[in-house]
């Protein structure tokens, strides 16, 4: 048994060996490498900025809801929290607009 095992260790490891000489020639750049990057990258902020307006819209109608609370009873939720909620969903929905006030570009690799 223990020597199917050390058998299985030394194939491994020698092929292992033949992978990373293979990867060693073929050597990249930064540049090649970022630009391999670069459409995952978009891809993630086109996840953060959906999520963001998506969550903005959803905390608008949880404020709503909050506002609604505080108008049948002051007692047990209070304005303060009602009007960080809203603050909080205005920055969300206004999130992915943020680059295009300040005019600066997110990716400037992507045209």
């Amino acid at each position: 048994m223990f020597t199917k095992f050390y058998m299985f260790l030394m194939l491994f490891f020698l092929s292992t060996i033949c992978k990373a000489e293979e990867s060693v020639k073929d050597t990249k750049s930064i540049g090649q490498l970022a630009n391999e990057l670069n459409p995952p990258v978009s891809f993630l902020n086109d996840f953060i900025v959906g999520g963001s307006f998506i969550l903005g819209v959803v905390c608008f109608f949880w404020a709503f809801h909050k506002f609604l609370e505080y108008k049948e009873n002051p007692y047990t939720t209070t304005l303060g929290s009602v009007i960080l909620i809203v603050i909080t969903a205005v920055a969300l929905v206004f999130l992915p607009l943020f680059p295009i006030i300040i005019g600066a570009d997110v990716n400037p690799l992507q045209k």
